[in-house]
């Protein structure tokens, strides 16, 4: 498995991520998250639900940060991750559209802070899966799952390269309503 670490330069901590295929107990990995199995210190997100790692990384600084700040809208720095991925405030649909389902077959999953090595042996004890490059990341991409939670057009959806900085762009405007906005006009 080749797991990829990276700088989070807003926070100052590191970012570990690894990716999963073939992945058998997704249903368990669920339940252990939902009961707050400590084991499970980790951001679980659906492979289907991420078009490129830089989504990942984008996700995981801003929690990062929330949690240097102490403004977690969640449990834990990597369920912030998870909810970060949503174009929305919404915490329940966050982790319906992004974390790990019943069905989730590829896993995408951030670590925040602690070493590569330590996190890549923990999971492959905890997921039932076979350990991928992080260069897979993006490859089972869901296009209509990700044009259904982000309410992308076909316009906005036809080419990647634009489709992942749509993607970001809206992951960064979470919460920003008309009404944060201000304008003046010259009346």
């Amino acid at each position: 498995m080749t797991g990829s670490t990276h700088l989070l330069e807003t926070s100052a901590e590191t970012a570990h991520l690894f990716y999963f295929s073939n992945v058998r107990n997704a249903k368990a990995l669920r339940e252990q998250l939902l009961a707050g199995d400590a084991r499970l210190a980790y951001a679980l997100v659906d492979g289907r639900a991420v078009l490129d790692p830089f989504q990942l990384l984008v996700a995981a600084g801003r929690a990062a940060e929330a949690a240097r700040d102490d403004r977690l809208k969640t449990r834990n720095v990597h369920s912030e991750v998870v909810y970060n991925l949503a174009p929305d405030t919404n915490i329940g649909g966050a982790f319906r559209n992004f974390g790990v389902v019943d069905d989730s077959q590829a896993l995408a999953v951030v670590k925040i802070g602690g070493q590569r090595d330590e996190a890549e042996s923990d999971l492959i004890d905890l997921i039932d899966g076979t350990p991928e490059s992080t260069e897979r990341i993006g490859s089972d991409v869901d296009l209509e799952r990700i044009r259904k939670c982000y309410k992308l057009t076909p316009a906005e959806m036809a080419h990647r390269t634009q489709l992942i900085n749509t993607v970001v762009t809206a992951m960064a405007l979470k919460g920003v309503t008309q009404a944060a906005i201000t304008t003046t006009s010259d009346a």
